[in-house]
């Protein structure tokens, strides 16, 4: 994590551009996952979010803005410890000296791992009984994102993104989201 926080500085750096930290909150799927053993979803419950990025000047007000991203999960009802890392490609138009919409595609890396067992969760009327994992798993996923950035002034803006998970397959798509609290360092 050291030497791709330096790379990403350095590049900046070499290129005349400016780096951004952040942090705020990421989402998980929004309201398809439960949060709670009564079955409360996800909607609002955000995850506390590192980010750095950059952005290269491209043509005609776009940038490119690379992001990378650590989403420090709490632990949950489940007990299952997990931690997500995400890379976004995003290009960001510039709408207004103070607005910029970003677009592009992300790569989520998710690791999930427990100590095995079941948990009993609501399911409608009844409860079923699903199995915990019993080593560590990672799960990659591909995702197509649409954001925006607003200035609050010369060094700090305000983000919000969301990234729309398995687009094409209707039972598995799934969005989740993020609101971030950028600082320029340049």
């Amino acid at each position: 994590m050291k030497l791709i926080t330096f790379c990403i500085i350095m590049m900046s750096a070499c290129f005349n551009v400016g780096a951004v930290v952040g942090t705020g909150g990421y989402s998980p799927f929004g309201p398809t996952t439960q949060k709670a053993a009564d079955g409360e979803t996800n909607t609002f419950s955000f995850h506390p979010m590192f980010v750095l990025n950059s952005a290269y000047p491209l043509f005609a007000g776009h940038l490119f803005t690379p992001q990378l991203g650590l989403v420090l999960h709490r632990n949950k009802f489940d007990e299952n410890e997990k931690k997500t890392v995400f890379i976004l490609m995003d290009v960001a138009y510039i709408l207004h000296p103070m607005f910029i919409l970003r677009y592009g595609m992300g790569s989520f890396l998710t690791k999930v791992g427990g100590n095995g067992g079941n948990i009993l969760l609501d399911n409608g009327n009844e409860t079923t009984a699903f199995a915990k994992p019993d080593h560590t798993v990672t799960s990659y996923n591909t995702t197509l994102n649409f954001g925006c950035e607003f200035a609050v002034n010369r060094n700090y803006s305000l983000q919000t993104e969301a990234f729309a998970f398995s687009l094409f397959d209707s039972h598995a798509r799934a969005v989740s989201y993020l609101l971030a609290l950028n600082y320029y360092l340049d």
